[in-house]
């Protein structure tokens, strides 16, 4: 009887666990651990919120420099005044999310862009935007380079290309992108100095986007570079609901793509955010499932051994 005992509860074991990892398995195939991450991750960051680091600052594409400077896109020879303007603060790096992947028809506009970019004490970058082929997983992506006689001058191409999940918003920047063959930075590792890798990151969303130190782009035009430039390294994007180029960020905002990059260059200068993947979830719901199952089995055969103790106690009473 002993035996029989011993053998009912593993087998309650084994279908317990078999069961278990049924429910697990299921979760997985339909993606419930993700929502679930997503949620706790949003969760914490919007509840630790984090200052910027102070390295990253954004040069605004807003509605006040368009107001004085004029309907944009402006003329590459502002674009290298600017840069002219820059010399001198100490800035790290200056990047463009603005492409320049054609020539321009004011072919003395392109010359001074050109020669602000080689004779600048610092690295300029220049954006390299991807042609949506509908897979970035796509190992070799193409893209709209910028033109000769920026980077012939050392303009560095880098990618703006960032990822969404599957509510849309922007959760992790990657670090490099194979663009036409060649491994190539995006605008948010470039601007922090990591080295292209084939990577993604979560953005630390605990970093508000709105504190990230912003300066209107016709006021350095105007007046140059602010002290507290020295040390920063700044990327020029749009921040103007005429340009677009906003995307929804968690939490259900929009923000300028630019914003993102710059948050997304600042956790990689502070630290990669150390977030489980995605199936943590799943395998804490195995757990949670497992034990419970286990324990229901287990109390299920321990009546099933009440029931048979009192049995044998039985049969000697009914043999006297």
């Amino acid at each position: 009887m002993q035996i029989l005992r011993a053998h009912a509860i593993k087998k309650a074991d084994n279908i317990a666990y078999a069961m278990a990892l049924i429910v697990a398995l299921l979760c997985l195939s339909v993606g419930f651990g993700t929502p679930f991450d997503d949620m706790l991750r949003e969760q914490r960051q919007q509840i630790h919120k984090k200052e910027p680091t102070g390295k990253i600052g954004v040069i605004a594409i807003d509605d006040r420099s368009i107001e004085e400077i004029g309907a944009f896109p402006w003329s590459r020879a502002t674009h290298g005044q600017l840069i002219e303007r820059l010399q001198g603060s100490g800035i790290e790096r200056l990047a463009f999310d603005v492409a320049f992947v054609t020539e321009s028809p004011d072919t003395a506009a392109d010359d001074r862009l050109a020669e602000a970019i080689g004779e600048s004490s610092f690295p300029v970058a220049l954006a390299l935007p991807t042609i949506d082929s509908g897979n970035v997983d796509n190992a070799n992506m193409q893209g709209n380079h910028p033109i000769e006689k920026f980077t012939s001058r050392g303009g560095v191409p880098v990618s703006i290309w960032f990822e969404m999940n599957e509510e849309g918003a922007v959760e992790e920047i990657p670090t490099g992108w194979v663009i036409d063959g060649s491994l190539t930075p995006t605008i948010a590792g470039w601007l922090a100095g990591e080295p292209a890798r084939r990577a993604s990151l979560p953005i630390d969303w605990s970093i508000s986007d709105e504190a990230i130190p912003t300066y209107s782009y016709s006021d350095i035009l105007e007046h140059g570079a602010r002290p507290e430039m020295e040390g920063m390294s700044l990327i020029i994007g749009a921040q103007s609901s005429i340009l677009g180029d906003s995307y929804a960020i968690p939490g259900g905002r929009i923000t300028p793509g630019a914003r993102i990059h710059a948050v997304g260059a600042d956790t990689i200068i502070a630290g990669a955010l150390p977030v489980a993947p995605a199936y943590a979830a799943i395998l804490v719901a195995l757990l949670l499932a497992a034990t419970a199952m286990l324990t229901a089995a287990r109390a299920a055969t321990a009546r099933s051994a009440a029931a048979w103790s009192a049995s044998d106690a039985a049969l000697p009473s009914a043999r006297s």
